[in-house]
């Protein structure tokens, strides 16, 4: 049915008029999103000290339990890791211990290319023994399980300690946008590689003993940072303690299955013989170069990195909220409502029901052109003879004269020419 014909039955109704709506403030809607904490990352300091001297206990109690140089060094990293898990959950990171196999492969797949030079070292290794007629050790199996489970210690160790422990609490106060975060992985891959440089006796330094430990901080600085950042991408700590038990269990499990136990658990990084040292300076170098696949899968991961972290100990729904909303740091804001212009009061036809009239539909009329509006003129006023009684008063002595009852007539487009709009019943 055409929208300008009138429905039989229907009374014509004003329709009221639409005010403009006035144009919303904006107001905060929730509290100031959580911007970092203090106390976190001081508590999380002294943890790390705590843990240090966790790991002087471990020493002694691996010193009594037995005198074998393996044993002693997994008993050593196993307790150095229950103290380094129990300062995490008691900083609030019950969350990034909690094993998630999905999470663990992610970790995997990001680091595969590590793990893939871990695997030809190791098979270099094994080689060179092979070729030189070395047989497997006596008992070679117990050691096989033994250098596992230590290097399960060495992972989860490390990882608590560097990443839990530093670079937690570094995110819980700094971990506000993608850069900071990538500082703090920056800041605790430092503090991991410096760990790894016991420098020796320092009347016996000299400038190439100063060569190896800044490319062996790097070259562990590498591998620590982007274990940093895949934690932080996956809020987990197993997946990362995994990767680095198995890149250190390939690199030491061919020594000890072959016999060369001490070379095996050696961590003296810095030569202080000439020889030597340019050696180890090769190999670093070496190491530092085909890392570079490594550094650029973790530049792509950092791309993704979504903004807040803040760790493992700030519950994300301090700060999720607000970043999903893309709000950041300002208060969440009520989005304005548009403004509507003011429209004037329009006249439409309301389908009300008109007792003893059937409700038929109008028949749909074939749309016309309208046809031209005779320009309109004054109505014509009429000639009153004041001296006639019936005759109306003047408006200006205060009384209008009574206006005449027009017939109510449908307004129809297209049958007499006439366009406007329908006047309302009785007007």
């Amino acid at each position: 049915m055409d929208s300008n014909q009138i429905p039989t039955g229907a009374q014509q109704v004003p329709q009221a008029p639409v005010q403009a709506a006035p144009q919303a403030q904006y107001v905060p809607t929730q509290p100031k999103p959580f911007s970092g904490s203090w106390p976190k990352l001081l508590i999380g300091l002294v943890l790390f000290g705590v843990v240090l001297v966790g790991q002087g206990i471990a020493v002694a109690i691996a010193f009594a339990i037995s005198d074998e140089l393996l044993v002693e060094e997994t008993a050593y990293e196993l307790i150095s890791a229950l103290f380094a898990l129990v300062a995490i959950a008691v900083l609030g990171g019950l969350s990034w211990l909690r094993i998630d196999d999905r999470k663990v492969l992610n970790a995997i797949k990001d680091c595969w290319w590590l793990l893939l030079l871990d695997v030809a070292l190791m098979g270099i290794t094994i080689f060179e023994y092979a070729s030189e007629g070395e047989s497997l050790a006596r008992g070679w199996f117990g050691d096989f399980i033994m250098t596992a489970l230590l290097c399960l210690g060495i992972g989860l160790c490390e990882e608590g300690m560097f990443r839990g422990l530093i670079n937690g609490p570094l995110l819980a106060r700094f971990g506000k946008t993608r850069r900071s975060i990538v500082m703090c992985a920056l800041v605790s891959s430092l503090v991991f590689g410096l760990f790894h440089v016991l420098p020796p006796d320092p009347s016996e330094m000299n400038p190439l003993g100063f060569v190896q430990m800044a490319l062996k901080t790097i070259q562990t600085g590498i591998c620590g940072f982007t274990w940093a950042i895949i934690a932080t991408k996956e809020r987990d700590l197993w997946g990362v303690s995994i990767v680095h038990g198995l890149s250190d269990f390939m690199l030491i499990v061919p020594e000890v299955m072959f016999g060369a136990m001490e070379t095996a658990l050696s961590t003296d990084y810095v030569s202080t013989d000439a020889s030597e040292a340019l050696e180890t300076i090769g190999v670093y170098v070496i190491t530092i170069l085909v890392y570079l696949p490594l550094i650029v899968r973790t530049v792509k991961i950092i791309r993704s990195l979504d903004a807040p972290n803040y760790g493992p100990f700030v519950r994300p729904a301090l700060y999720a909220a607000p970043a999903a909303a893309g709000v950041g740091s300002a208060p969440m804001r009520v989005a304005p409502v548009m403004q509507q212009a003011p429209v004037a009061p329009q006249q439409a036809w309301a389908a009300v029901p008109t007792p003893g009239v059937a409700r038929t539909p109008a028949p749909v009329m074939p749309q016309q052109a309208p046809a031209p509006v005779a320009p309109q003129q004054a109505p014509a006023v009429p000639v009153v003879d004041p001296s006639r009684q019936d005759a109306p008063r003047s408006v200006s002595h205060g009384q209008a004269a009574p206006q005449q009852q027009v017939p109510y007539q449908p307004y129809q487009q297209g049958g007499n020419g006439t366009a406007g709009p329908p006047r309302p019943s009785g007007m």
